[in-house]
């Protein structure tokens, strides 16, 4: 069991705030989180807010990090 995964059973956050780049957004969309567009924050470098409330359903099954 991960983490992330006792973290949410344990605590059932109302909302879960993530920030990444161009590479992990696939992930965070496929488990339910909406993506939002932050710029370039970095010359050259697009980040992402990812944002999951707790009205989504979060698909944890074969997520291990």
């Amino acid at each position: 069991m991960t983490y992330g995964y006792e973290y949410m059973h344990s605590y059932h956050p109302a909302k879960i705030i993530a920030e990444t780049d161009q590479d992990a957004i696939g992930f965070y969309s496929k488990i339910g989180f909406e993506i939002h567009s932050l710029g370039e924050k970095y010359p050259g470098v697009e980040r992402f807010q990812c944002i999951l409330s707790k009205d989504h359903e979060l698909i944890l099954k074969g997520i291990r990090s």
